[in-house]
């Protein structure tokens, strides 16, 4: 499990058949006998390894919540570049109207 948990780090957590064509080739084509028996293993017992609690102890992986690049719900003006017929569309509001939902009466 160290050693799987050991490659997933240095590749960045591959999907299955990709980790295991890895330590296929790491022992086929490098010989490296640390890999003997990882690369005889299949796909869903490579997933199985990897929901055990000794393989999370050591692969434990962290990301925050990365910011949205695109200005959603951003208010500002049209930039038509001189050409007509540029419409502004508020994707954001659906267009109630006294209250009452328009999008909910066409149904």
């Amino acid at each position: 499990m160290l050693l799987l948990a050991h490659t997933d780090t240095l590749h960045g957590t591959l999907s299955g058949p990709a980790t295991k064509k890895l330590m296929e080739r790491a022992y086929r084509v490098f010989r490296d006998i640390r890999y003997e028996r990882l690369a005889t293993i299949s796909v869903a017992y490579l997933y199985n390894l990897r929901k055990r609690t000794g393989y999370q102890r050591h692969r434990r992986v962290w990301t925050k919540t990365r910011p949205v690049p695109l200005p959603i719900g951003e208010r500002r003006a049209p930039v038509p570049n001189n050409r007509p017929g540029d419409l502004r569309v508020d994707s954001v509001h659906q267009g109630d109207q006294d209250g009452v939902n328009l999008l909910s009466l066409k149904s």
